[in-house]
């Protein structure tokens, strides 16, 4: 099994908890690692860190189906320059960062690689070098040819998917509409069978106004997109409640109540995930014909260089690529 891990922006932490978490994952079975990024940022990263024994074979694209090292490196230097700067976001480090991407997806899709973890790139880095993309989620919907991707994050005993994502709060209620909302309710409750083995998965849907609206004092989003959203979940043999206050509904999901919880805005979901697992959430896109984790963070420009980047999220974002893997050797949604 060879994951591929792609090495984010290279003026950020990537590369170093990309070292320092694969420094940690003891080795297991047939579980092998190809780094996709810049060999100079590596290697000056690997001077950062404590001494340690890790170390990497580079290859060519022809060579990762034949090479058995425990950790690869596919390098792009050659590709897209070296010039880097600790902490500076730059068209050339946002040039790079989605070299990477483009280059991991493809092999993903085709197979040579059982799935795929993301460092964090840098969204102003990429517009500085002509790219337009929000964020990973949109370019792996894209690049796949998904008819819908779904962000979840996965901390401790939470798993909270998001209807909307990288969009201004304002608009949220504008775009809101009941086919969204179900489709991310059923993607959800099918991805937590396959990847997570959930049978029966019982979900929860958050409102958007406070106490759910009480009846439509405080909006009308729950009795006109939300609750029927809910119906045809349950319609559609889905074991899903709501749309539940959010200010409850984390507290309930924390003490099992549900599998898993749909939130309609980005921090409505991304707020009770940090505070509880702030170094350990893992990002997982549902909906792909691939396997995609990615820690939970940004690239950390004001820390990079420094050494002192925590490599948490990036090692459950890791092993919990492994743990799909297993289960779910290639996923195909229709």
């Amino acid at each position: 099994m060879l994951i591929g891990i792609t090495m984010g922006d290279p003026a950020g932490i990537g590369a170093e908890v990309i070292l320092k978490a694969l420094a940690e994952i003891p080795p297991e079975g047939d579980v092998r690692y190809l780094i996709l990024g810049s060999r100079r940022v590596l290697e000056r990263s690997l001077k950062l860190i404590s001494p340690t024994n890790i170390s990497w074979a580079s290859i060519s694209r022809e060579e990762i189906v034949k090479r058995k090292e425990h950790i690869l490196l596919l390098d792009f230097d050659a590709q897209t320059g070296t010039d880097f700067k600790w902490g500076a976001e730059s068209s050339a480090s946002g040039k790079a960062s989605f070299t990477y991407i483009e280059s991991a997806i493809r092999l993903a899709v085709e197979s040579e690689i059982s799935a795929l973890v993301t460092a964090p790139i840098s969204k102003k880095a990429l517009e500085l070098a002509g790219l337009t993309w929000p964020g990973h989620t949109e370019i792996l919907a894209t690049m796949t040819g998904a008819k819908r991707a779904v962000m979840m994050f996965v901390a401790g005993p939470l798993k909270v998917a998001l209807v909307t994502v990288h969009i201004p709060f304002s608009q949220v209620p504008q775009v809101l509409t009941q086919e969204d909302v179900f489709a991310t309710i059923q993607i959800t409750a099918r991805d937590l069978t396959r990847y997570f083995g959930l049978e029966s998965p019982k979900l929860a849907l958050a409102a958007l106004n406070p106490h759910a609206s009480e009846a439509g004092r405080f909006g009308r989003e729950e009795e006109k997109i939300l609750a029927p959203a809910v119906a045809r979940a349950i319609a559609a043999g889905i074991d899903c409640a709501g749309p539940l206050p959010a200010d409850t509904l984390f507290h309930r999901l924390r003490n099992n109540e549900f599998h898993a919880a749909v939130a309609l805005y980005h921090d409505q979901a991304l707020i009770p995930v940090k505070l509880l697992a702030f170094e350990s959430a893992v990002n997982i896109t549902l909906g792909l014909p691939i396997i995609r984790t990615s820690p939970a963070h940004g690239t950390a420009f004001d820390i990079a260089g420094r050494g002192v980047a925590n490599p948490g999220s990036m090692k459950e974002a890791i092993k919990l690529a492994v743990e799909i893997a297993r289960r779910c050797p290639r996923p195909a949604p229709k």
